[in-house]
């Protein structure tokens, strides 16, 4: 799927507005307030100092983890942009520069499908220029799932929600799961529309680019990826069942981000043709694509 480049083109900076406060607030309104006032005047390293005295105060603030981690994102330019970039780049595809490796005894198999060309997945401009902002993407993740906020402290419930269940929650390209059920939980977190849209693009953005990142950085076996006549990607490894098990944390992060996506487009009630919906559209494409070798074994009729 091509989208216009116009349309793929989606804010991610949410601005929170002030309310108007009966009274005086006690330190830590006071210091979210003016994380708050900071981060509209533009001072994002400020805004960050005060949201983390925050957060040391109240650990379990939903709205301050939020902000926290969108902020964090803002300082580093890693936006829904980005996330539309490498869903692309995975959904479509780009054939790698060098000629493609010998089959031979024990070669990949897809080197033998007639049209099959090979496939540079860290071929993205942008690719090495996010890499370096990994710790900031893995550190927004945490933030949201209340990781290391208090050493030894009660247990932080997470925002990040997995709502779905890749074996049989995506088929033919629409996801399948209670909608209403997964954003009334983060209703329950005391987040209101805005800041829920707020949480799932951040946690949507740093799943899938972190996830990316992983199977193209960390994975300890080298890896041959074809893109095949139909659209797939077919991914070769010396032992795909090692593979397939080293990257299953990095493919049920790609669903979490996927059903973040849709949760977003759905608790802003967007049309169909809105761009938030077509990037939705966008990513289930790239998981598709990397789902014949990367995906869960499911034993699910369809």
């Amino acid at each position: 799927m091509t989208v216009p480049r116009a349309a793929r083109v989606i804010p991610f900076a949410l601005v929170f507005f002030l309310a108007a406060c009966d009274g005086g607030g006690g330190d830590f309104d006071s210091l979210l307030i003016d994380a708050r006032l900071a981060r509209q005047g533009g001072d994002l390293d400020e805004a960050v100092e005060l949201y983390e005295d925050a957060l040391a105060l109240d650990p379990s603030s939903a709205v301050v983890r939020v902000e926290l981690a969108s902020t964090y994102l803002d300082r580093s330019g890693v936006d829904l942009i980005d996330l539309d970039r490498f869903a692309l780049h995975l959904a479509e595809g780009n054939a790698a520069p060098d000629a493609p490796p010998s089959a031979g005894a024990g070669g990949c198999i897809y080197s033998q499908i007639p049209g099959a060309e090979t496939f540079d997945p860290r071929g993205l401009a942008e690719f090495d220029g996010l890499v370096a902002e990994r710790d900031v993407i893995q550190l927004a993740i945490a933030t949201l799932r209340g990781e290391g906020v208090v050493a030894g402290g009660p247990r932080v419930p997470p925002i990040a929600l997995r709502a779905i269940d890749l074996c049989d929650g995506i088929e033919d390209g629409e996801l399948f799961y209670d909608r209403a059920a997964a954003l009334a939980a983060l209703r329950a977190q005391g987040l209101d529309d805005r800041q829920i849209a707020t949480a799932l693009a951040v946690n949507a953005v740093a799943l899938l680019i972190d996830a990316y990142f992983f199977l193209n950085e960390d994975l300890p076996q080298q890896t041959e990826w074809w893109r095949l006549p139909n659209g797939f990607l077919g991914i070769c490894a010396d032992d795909p069942e090692a593979l397939r098990e080293q990257s299953g944390a990095a493919v049920m992060d790609f669903g979490e981000a996927l059903t973040s996506l849709d949760m977003r487009a759905e608790v802003l009630a967007l049309h169909p043709g809105d761009a938030s919906r077509q990037l939705v559209d966008g990513a289930i494409a790239a998981y598709e694509a990397i789902e014949m070798d990367l995906g869960p074994t499911c034993n699910v009729l369809r």
